[in-house]
């Protein structure tokens, strides 16, 4: 189940991603009005299904629990501004190049676990031939860029 959730979760974003980009490209909508009704739409969603799944546990555990509100509220202002770079970043360069800076974001923050929480997880063959395959994909993409640019 867990493995049909992450394909579907991609595919949504990918689809999402592609949708934001063509609105904006050709049909003139601005960053702002584009992050209105994603949001609104994905905030119906996901508060119907959070209500539905945990509402009231959710709910309790934010009336017991000093500070979860605040980093609650932390969490989705940060989360906001992110997207909001990320859409700004959509409209002005399309949507793969604002992916492909999104990955790279992912990748930094799992190399920047290991090198500020050393004791958490052991580095294994598995995560050196991630970050090899990861540090070649961007390889790859910069030197296709670079060739783009120059013919």
């Amino acid at each position: 189940t867990g493995y049909v959730l992450s394909i579907l979760g991609l595919a949504l974003a990918a689809a999402q991603t592609n949708m934001a980009d063509h609105a904006m490209r050709d049909h003139g909508a601005s960053t702002l009005e584009n992050m209105l009704y994603v949001n609104v739409l994905g905030l119906a969603i996901v508060a119907v299904a959070a209500w539905c799944v945990d509402g009231r546990e959710a709910w309790e555990y934010m009336q017991h629990t000093e500070g979860a509100a605040g980093l609650l509220v932390l969490r989705s202002v940060t989360f906001y501004f992110g997207a909001l770079t990320f859409t700004a970043l959509t409209r002005h360069a399309g949507a793969v190049p604002a992916t492909a800076v999104a990955t790279a974001r992912k990748g930094l923050t799992v190399i920047g676990s290991f090198v500020l929480f050393p004791g958490d997880k052991p580095f294994s063959e598995w995560f050196a031939l991630g970050l090899a395959l990861f540090l070649c994909a961007i390889g790859i993409e910069l030197k296709a860029r670079m060739e783009k640019k120059n013919t």
